[in-house]
């Protein structure tokens, strides 16, 4: 880890295994320092980037330097592990250690470590985490769970922008943990997974000066973040499927209809010898759908995370996770489903792709979104219990109705709602009725689109306006698609002309930006809002009411005559 000779290395610890991933940056300062002097007592400073505001650091002390008062100049052995890990290296790794505590000539002389890969002799990774990574993350979990002689000294600082510097820190070996601050609410915790870094203030010979100074350390923090997408019905066209997009994507649905949804997350970058790894897909569907259990499935890819076919997907082992439904996700919030990983199961791919299907059932409104939430949960502090972060994505859908008010008309005046009509819907005129289900009072003219749950014996496709006094002459019909249909009367009011053909009904959804908003166009709800009339029964008159007295007197006089013509006839 020291070499007086070279650049500070930044040493960003992670997973000992294929396929980890990158780890840490060396990174020498790019401005000129100030120049400190050599002495037992000289200070330091550590900066790291990369990070974000908030994060808490903490820089454990694990190795001194050995200076001489008198003249300044590193002592011989140069460097010993601090008491605190002393024990600890020597039972765990015991060619870093030599006599008197004295880091060993084997752990100074290791390569830095780049990216906290092993590199094959032309340069490439091996797939294999460093040997200095391997050994910082083992020590950051064996102080984490107690497993040294003591807890080395440390300072602490918290960032206030995307650099953090740790100033007047005596010279030595410094195991920097970062850390999300913990909110107390899933939701706003830091979605960032942070990897220790071992990083020294140290000796530096001045060539130009001729003197020994202190070289500051600087560093970049390796990190790893995670997110998950949510899409709807992303095989159809004419809507957004929210694909690649935060809390968007919306459609339109019938009662009954099949909705497909699509989650895609990252798997995180947890350290091998992390104290938790925790990696949880959770979905909370709104109570108007039903998950369609059987339709799940799970595969793990790499590469882009969109615009990859599910063919293309490797399909995970159902032993790599475990499969709730109606459980608990790890806010112990109510979830349809969940998917609990294995993460060792799922480490070597960059994604996790989940599809599953769901049937919008009789519990949907018009005018309320149908909402569905996923969640990623995760681990975001690796080296602390019960530490994770949420984060959700949503889509949304909608469905629609008819309202009608059947009124009559008579002589061109208008004689209010009527009762007694009588409705079927059609898609078309070769269609067969719409099955629907009635809905609160026998009487009051509202039903909703059956399902393939419900009984035959409870549907009907003659539909009967209301009766009652709020609702005479109303028809309400629920869970509808966009869409064109025919409403055709089956039965006009007593002493009413029937209407000869169906009324044309288009439901046009409204859009904000491609997304649908649960309102039919030109209407302020999600139903399309109509007026039937239907005209009185009989033909109409002509000439004024004194022609008509006149009329009838004079078919009265001619059926007298008639009459006495035929009486002179039989006589």
């Amino acid at each position: 880890m020291f070499n007086r000779l070279k650049a500070v290395r930044a040493i960003a610890a992670a997973a000992a295994v294929a396929m980890l991933g990158s780890l840490a940056v060396t990174a020498p300062a790019m401005a000129e320092e100030t120049v400190t002097p050599l002495t037992p007592d000289a200070t330091g400073t550590i900066t790291i980037d990369n990070v974000e505001a908030g994060v808490h650091a903490t820089a454990y002390k694990i190795a001194k330097v050995n200076v001489d008062g008198k003249t300044n100049t590193p002592l011989d052995p140069e460097f010993t592990w601090d008491e605190s890990v002393a024990s600890w290296v020597r039972a765990k790794y015991r060619s870093y250690i030599s006599d008197a505590n004295a880091v060993s000539d084997v752990f100074q002389q290791m390569p830095s470590d780049t990216d906290g890969l092993e590199k094959t002799e032309d340069g490439q990774n091996t797939g294999n985490a460093t040997k200095l990574a391997t050994f910082y993350d083992d020590l950051t979990s064996a102080i984490a769970n107690g497993d040294t002689p003591a807890t080395p000294d440390a300072a602490e600082q918290t960032a206030t922008g995307d650099t953090l510097t740790f100033e007047n820190l005596p010279l030595g070996d410094y195991l920097v943990l970062l850390k999300n601050t913990d909110t107390g609410d899933s939701l706003t915790n830091g979605t960032t997974v942070y990897r220790p870094i071992g990083v020294a203030i140290q000796p530096e010979w001045n060539e130009k000066t001729k003197v020994w100074t202190v070289k500051n350390a600087t560093a970049t923090a390796k990190r790893s973040n995670a997110s998950i997408d949510k899409s709807i019905n992303e095989d159809a066209k004419d809507h957004i499927s929210g694909e690649d997009a935060k809390d968007a994507g919306s459609d339109t649905v019938a009662i009954g209809d099949e909705v497909t949804f699509d989650l895609r997350s990252d798997v995180p970058v947890f350290p091998a010898n992390a104290v938790e790894k925790n990696y949880m897909i959770a979905d909370a569907m709104g109570t108007e759908l039903t998950l369609n259990e059987g339709s799940i499935k799970v595969w793990g890819y790499e590469g882009a995370k969109f615009g990859n076919a599910h063919d293309e997907d490797t399909p995970v082992p159902a032993d790599a996770y475990t499969l709730t439904v109606n459980g608990k996700d790890l806010d112990g919030k109510d979830a349809t489903f969940t998917l609990n990983f294995d993460y060792e199961k799922i480490r070597k791919w960059d994604y996790i792709h989940v599809q599953y299907t769901a049937t919008v059932n009789e519990n949907a409104k018009v005018d309320t979104a149908i909402d569905n939430t996923a969640k990623l949960q995760y681990t975001n502090n690796p080296y602390e219990q019960d530490s994770h972060t949420t984060i959700p994505d949503k889509v949304k859908v909608y469905t629609y109705g008819i309202k009608v008010l059947k009124v009559g008309v008579v002589d061109g005046v208008e004689k209010g709602a009527l009762t007694g009509a009588e409705f079927s819907l059609r898609v078309n005129d070769k269609s067969a009725p719409i099955a629907f289900v009635k809905v609160g009072d026998a009487k009051d003219g509202h039903y909703r689109k059956a399902t393939a749950e419900d009984k035959a014996e409870s549907t009907v496709t003659n539909l009967v306006v209301g009766e009652t006094e709020d609702t005479k002459g109303r028809l309400t019909l629920d869970g509808l698609d966009k869409g064109k249909y025919q409403l055709v009367e089956e039965k006009a009011p007593a002493d009413y002309n029937k209407l000869s053909a169906p009324i044309d009904v288009t439901i046009e959804a409204e859009r904000d930006r491609g997304e649908f908003t649960g309102k039919v166009v030109n209407q302020t709800s999600g139903y399309w809002d109509g007026t039937v009339t239907n005209r009185k029964g009989r033909l109409p008159n002509t000439g004024s009411i004194g022609t008509t007295v006149f009329t009838v007197g004079g078919i009265l006089l001619v059926a007298a005559g008639i009459s006495i013509v035929a009486r002179k006839r039989r006589s």
